[in-house]
């Protein structure tokens, strides 16, 4: 029987913001303290994870807020609940993995001498990019999902499509040993300058020059919020310093740190709303996609009228394995249905 597609396009969304809030937190490796730490925006201290004989090193969060640290020592790059619960650990060739990013569908990026390899959120390990001689300290992505990577020898950053293609050079003005780097929304480009212990500021067309370097004297990590400050941790004074997003410098947000220090920003992120992105009817079958946040669990719901007081569960609730998701049904003899997809706690 056909259903007029007039009410199967009349859909409800539960969010009008499309984000997941995760919180503004700072996370903190360090290398030879055996922890992660995580701090507020404020340097409140919220907790760690400490483990005897540990080296973490690289720092990185998924669009669900679970973040993923490597370490030499334990052999491995490991996964951790926003609170600290292990999840398990990435096998493969990144061991020591200084850079680490994920993408908007929580893949995993490791930078390697030479190479970028790249973990599915299933584990498959495959090589993203190739370039020669590079040793890869820090990634970040930009909004288009182009990957950016510093080359700690050679003094630059490279840039390379969401599929891995070498898109050249972005950026060498100014750069002397660079490491961690971070995009703001304007695309903008940070980098931890080692070289001259300071940050650098680079326009998305690859204009650079000084942003900050008040208080630093061997910057390693670099963070951004959502209002566009900057935090830098500093391995020579075991801190986190605070910039402002035109360099002006905030203070000493956290103290008391040791050893190499790498630092990320867990932060909400912005996703595709996750509202219905389609709908189509084929025979009696109805299909539909919508945005989705990786790692997170949805549930399709309807109702035959929207005067009845409960929406009705379709099927099972869905783990969200990518940044769209699909579901499709058989509306059956009802003369009509609304639908809905409800993002679970």
């Amino acid at each position: 029987m056909n259903k007029p597609l007039r009410h199967i396009a009349s859909l409800l969304c539960l969010s009008a913001s499309g984000l997941f809030c995760a919180g503004q937190n700072i996370y903190v490796a360090q290398e030879q303290g055996a922890s992660v730490n995580w701090f507020t925006t404020s340097g409140g201290t919220l907790g760690h994870v400490y483990w005897y004989g540990w080296n973490p090193v690289g720092l990185a969060f998924d669009p669900a807020g679970n973040w993923y640290v490597s370490d030499p020592n334990a052999g491995g790059i490991w996964r951790f609940s926003p609170s600290g619960v292990l999840l398990g650990s990435v096998t493969g060739s990144a061991r020591a993995a200084d850079g680490l990013a994920c993408d908007a569908n929580g893949n995993l990026y490791a930078g390697a001498f030479s190479q970028i390899l790249k973990f599915s959120t299933t584990g498959e390990e495959n090589v993203f990019a190739n370039l020669p001689n590079a040793l890869f300290t820090g990634l970040a992505f930009d909004t288009n999902g182009c990957l950016y990577g510093t080359s700690y020898f050679a003094g630059t950053v490279e840039k390379f499509s969401p599929t891995g293609t070498y898109l050249g050079r972005f950026a060498t003005n100014g750069l002397s040993f660079p490491n961690a780097l971070a995009l703001d929304g304007s695309g903008n480009l940070y980098v931890v300058n080692g070289g001259t212990h300071s940050v650098w500021k680079f326009s998305p067309a690859g204009a650079g020059s000084a942003f900050a370097s008040a208080e630093l004297t061997s910057p390693t990590g670099l963070a951004l919020d959502q209002q566009g400050n900057v935090y830098v941790a500093d391995t020579g004074t075991g801190s986190v310093e605070k910039y402002s997003g035109a360099g002006n410098y905030l203070g000493r947000i956290i103290s008391g740190l040791s050893g190499n220090l790498f630092l990320a920003m867990q932060i909400p992120a912005p996703v595709a709303p996750w509202g219905f992105q389609s709908v189509a009817r084929s025979g009696d079958s109805v299909s539909m996609t919508w945005g989705a946040i990786s790692g997170r669990v949805y549930q399709i719901q309807y109702k035959t009228n929207l005067q009845q007081p409960d929406w009705q569960n379709l099927g099972d609730t869905i783990p969200a394995t990518n940044a769209t998701m699909a579901y499709s049904e058989a509306p059956g003899s009802d003369p009509q249905r609304f639908y809905r997809v409800a993002l679970l706690p």
